[in-house]
């Protein structure tokens, strides 16, 4: 262990110079003013993450992360560790033309040819059959079980049956997990039957449910908003509910999660959505058995158990949506 984070560090020096594969729309606006941009909000091993003065948020984040509306995805591979690059929480970050300065020349960015990101809004053009779909869902639920992390609310993935959750009786689970089985199964119920109230009301337990600067409780609101949306576009469902329902959680998420997690969820409300989780849901509409496992497990390893969760809220989308059972 000693040797590899030997290794890590070796491999970053100062200045740490890179270039800009893609920077989301959202990012490329609130970078835009000159000089001062923000100060580092916090660092992780994969992404560091910039407020704004409007108190707003820009991830600088490694390859693997992918696109996404706030992102701005650099050439650094998934070996290099960012938080042994010496950038601390406070840090200033400053753009200077072309190129931005983390923690006062300690990360130097290169943003002269980077592609603007835009999440996907268009309909698919070959959907697959209904069955085959719901082949695609049980897929990635097995993945998930598989291959999934599941300190966070990855726990209930296998309770999912028929269209609701299992009950987790006897089961060694944690508690944010046994208190969101609860809110899971009356959101269920209250989508089946279109009762927006319910629906929020039960969404909203979710939120912040959780520890870290994403809970879980709000990663799966994500996947699940994101998942919604694409499949209204796709799959003639209830586009008009699933806009009530996402645009009534998001009015209810200020001041009760984090700064973080509330950008994800606003993102996701709308359907600005990182590149991993929308190529995700498309290989389950459109793509093969195979397909789906390699992008489900790319989602699966971001964080520690965001990705996870995150699938768990795609989950109870598509199987929402398909109106069918889970095997």
């Amino acid at each position: 262990m000693i040797s590899r984070n030997l290794q890590i560090r070796s491999q970053i020096t100062r200045p740490l110079f890179t270039n800009v594969y893609s920077i989301g729309e959202s990012a490329a606006e609130r970078i835009q003013r000159a000089e001062m941009i923000g100060r580092v909000h916090s660092v992780f091993r994969n992404a560091i993450n910039i407020s704004t003065p409007d108190n707003t948020l820009v991830s600088v984040v490694r390859r693997d992360v992918g696109s996404g509306p706030i992102n701005i995805l650099t050439n650094l591979p998934a070996n290099i560790d960012l938080t042994q690059a010496d950038v601390e929480v406070n840090h200033p970050v400053t753009r200077i033309d072309s190129f931005l300065d983390i923690g006062r020349g300690r990360i130097i960015i290169s943003i002269e040819n980077a592609r603007k990101y835009l999440s996907p809004k268009e309909s698919y053009d070959k959907i697959l059959p209904i069955h085959k779909i719901r082949d695609n869902i049980h897929g990635l639920k097995i993945v998930a079980i598989r291959h999934g992390r599941s300190q966070g609310l990855g726990q209930l993935i296998p309770l999912m049956q028929t269209g609701r959750l299992q009950e987790p009786n006897g089961r060694n689970i944690n508690q944010f997990a046994r208190t969101a089985s609860r809110s899971i199964s009356s959101l269920l119920e209250a989508v089946k039957k279109r009762n927006l109230l319910m629906a929020v009301e039960s969404a909203n337990n979710l939120v912040g449910l959780g520890v870290g600067l994403t809970p879980s409780g709000d990663d799966v609101l994500a996947g699940l908003m994101a998942s919604l949306i694409i499949v209204a576009r796709n799959l003639a469902y209830d586009a008009d509910f699933v806009q009530r329902f996402n645009r009534e959680i998001i009015a209810r998420v200020s001041g009760r999660t984090t700064l973080l997690s509330q950008e994800y969820l606003t993102h996701a409300a709308r359907g600005d959505i990182n590149e991993h989780v929308a190529v995700l849901v498309e290989k389950v509409l459109t793509g093969k058995p195979k397909d789906v496992e390699i992008t489900g497990k790319r989602v699966l390893a971001v964080g520690e158990t965001s990705g996870t969760d995150a699938v768990l809220g795609i989950l109870l989308g598509l199987q929402l949506s398909c109106k069918g059972r889970l095997r």
